[in-house]
């Protein structure tokens, strides 16, 4: 899903692919703990969160979600949601002041 939104001019980051330094045998300081953390600190930076099908399956995702509105972030589950609200903020931004 990482590439379709990348093909859909979005700028990604993918905390699952976090995950890949684990199975690399990376130094002991990198645990599933501290890696979610990490991952968190990127949510109040971000303009907007995706969410996957079978979301709240996932307790990263149910993280992800609780810390997005906590930073007033959006939760977007579909493409055509988030491609809206992506045209909607840049009309913002183009708005003269």
């Amino acid at each position: 899903m990482g590439k379709v939104l990348m093909e859909n001019g979005f700028s990604v980051y993918n905390p699952f692919l976090d995950f890949s330094y684990l199975l690399e045998g990376s130094a002991e300081f990198l645990t599933v703990s501290r890696i979610r953390k990490m991952d968190l600190a990127w949510i109040p930076r971000s303009d907007a969160v995706f969410l996957l099908p079978g979301w709240k399956r996932s307790v990263g995702a149910r993280g992800e979600v609780e810390a997005a509105k906590k930073a007033n972030v959006p939760c977007l589950e579909s493409i055509d949601d988030l491609v809206a609200f992506r045209d909607k903020m840049r009309e913002q931004k183009e708005e003269p002041k």
